[in-house]
């Protein structure tokens, strides 16, 4: 009986994925999800829609060892590390923009704001993010945090490695 049940949830855990993985390759075939989704393999195979689609169910198998209300704390930490990713990118970037502004690279035409205080608002927003971030790394939840933020670190500086647009 045993045999039974581990093969009908095998065959039901692959099923599930096969549909997933097929909605997620068709979703980027009608350019409803990223291009990277819509390639296969030589044998037709959508590998890199069936890794996310495993890798989300790995996730949510987490409630199974860790309760609704904990993992629920996890995300919600979780969105506002995004947060501060966000804002740490947007202040990296106005850096970045107006010293360009200012070595003459983009015409000052450009510029609709004034930033009175540039660079050192920008240095502010990125130090402060950061701090934050790390801040939360000591927290009561924050060793697994930490250990989800450097693994999705470590995936986006892969991805970008792999599937950035080559320049003509």
């Amino acid at each position: 009986m045993t045999l039974v049940i581990f093969s009908a949830a095998v065959s039901a855990a692959n099923s599930a994925i096969y549909a997933s993985s097929r909605m997620l390759w068709s979703m980027a075939g009608d350019r409803f999800a990223p291009a990277c989704f819509s390639r296969v393999s030589r044998n037709g195979v959508p590998v890199n829609a069936i890794m996310l689609t495993v890798v989300l169910a790995l996730v949510s198998m987490l409630t199974r060892y860790i309760s609704a209300q904990q993992f629920y704390l996890y995300l919600i930490a979780s969105t506002g590390q995004v947060g501060c990713l966000a804002w740490i990118v947007i202040g990296w970037c106005q850096y970045r923009f107006r010293r360009a502004v200012n070595q003459g690279v983009y015409s000052r035409s450009l510029l609709r704001y004034r930033s009175p205080l540039f660079p050192w608002v920008a240095g502010f927003v990125v130090v402060t993010n950061i701090a934050i971030i790390i801040g939360t790394w000591f927290s009561r939840q924050g060793l697994l945090i930490m250990l989800i933020e450097l693994l999705l670190m470590a995936c986006i500086i892969a991805s970008w490695f792999c599937f950035r647009p080559t320049l003509k």
